[in-house]
């Protein structure tokens, strides 16, 4: 991938090569987020006892973490193809909605706003399988 943007440099090329750097230059500043958080709580008395506050603020990093590993891939798939995948993008989206939902507190919000992100990760959801159940259709094709 690397020798193919050195010969051809595109400003779309250009960048998404400076997007994939700044995305992986954030995952490896935030996994010490991730290490300090669970480092604090191991000296706190009882050992391994974690607030739920606390699992959601791990959960939260590590979600987010995963979606901008995804990201970066999915910057690099569009490079390579010359398109996005939207099963990527819909995968993306899950896990952002899932992010959003572990780490508030959803009784802060009104219930109209709750239905929403659940009928939004529904929608996500069936829009997913639908997309794989095309998608293997196509190879057994």
């Amino acid at each position: 991938m690397l020798r193919n943007l050195i010969q051809k440099p595109t400003f779309r090329k250009i960048a998404a090569l400076l997007l994939i750097i700044v995305l992986s230059v954030l995952v490896i500043l935030s996994i010490p987020s991730i290490v300090m958080v669970l480092w604090q709580e191991l000296q706190k008395v009882p050992v391994w006892f974690m607030t739920v506050d606390k699992i959601r603020v791990v959960l939260d990093l590590v979600l987010w973490i995963l979606i901008v590993i995804e990201l970066a891939d999915s910057i690099r798939v569009y490079l390579e193809e010359k398109g996005l995948h939207l099963e990527t993008v819909i995968s993306i989206s899950i896990i952002a909605m899932a992010r959003k939902i572990i780490a508030v507190k959803l009784r802060d919000y009104e219930p109209v706003m709750v239905l929403g992100m659940a009928a939004l990760l529904i929608a996500l959801g069936v829009i997913y399988y639908l997309i794989r159940k095309v998608n293997s259709q196509q190879k057994g094709e």
